[in-house]
């Protein structure tokens, strides 16, 4: 007759197999995916560049200051970009900070204030949507800072006619 220590033994044994089984399989599918030869997707370049509208909502963020410095500094025809900064600031200070810079790039940048925060910073955007013209709209938080290749590379995955929307990683 079986004590109850084989009893406990043999079911310890018994749950281990699944986690060996488990173990094998995911090791097995971590070498597969090694050994296989990847090919990255290369995208056809665009034979027009599209307009883009930057957006970049902001609440009293004087930070949002840099992000458009930052934009402005795109390795992308001038002329096929625009800066909508949406402005639902009460700061007074931050609101001429980003109007004033506005106005010296008045050819680049639209600054968009609301008295209001209705829907808060989807508000926001939607509200700019009234002043965009982009065929493809990019999107930063106040405190984004773009490298100055974002919109050439962003523009690429949109050579494909079954992509709508590319999220990028932020850094």
């Amino acid at each position: 007759m079986a004590t109850m220590q084989d009893v406990s033994l043999w079911l310890y044994n018994l749950t281990l197999l699944p986690v060996i089984f488990f173990s094998v399989l995911f090791l097995a599918l971590s070498l597969i995916n090694l050994l296989v030869d990847k090919k990255e997707k290369r995208f056809k370049p665009l034979a027009d560049k599209p307009f883009i509208s930057v957006q970049i909502p902001t609440y009293n963020d004087p930070i949002a200051v840099r992000c458009v410095q930052k934009c402005m500094e795109f390795d992308y025809p001038r002329d096929k970009y625009e800066i909508i900064i949406a402005d639902d600031s009460i700061n007074k200070v931050t609101q001429s900070m980003l109007s004033n810079l506005a106005k010296k790039n008045h050819a680049l940048i639209k600054y968009v204030h609301r008295d209001n925060r209705n829907g808060f910073k989807p508000g926001a955007l939607k509200n700019a949507m009234k002043y965009t013209r982009g065929e493809i709209i990019v999107i930063f938080d106040a405190d984004w800072i773009p490298a100055p290749d974002f919109l050439r590379k962003v523009i690429q995955p949109f050579s494909d006619p079954k992509v709508a929307v590319v999220q990028t990683r932020q850094g």
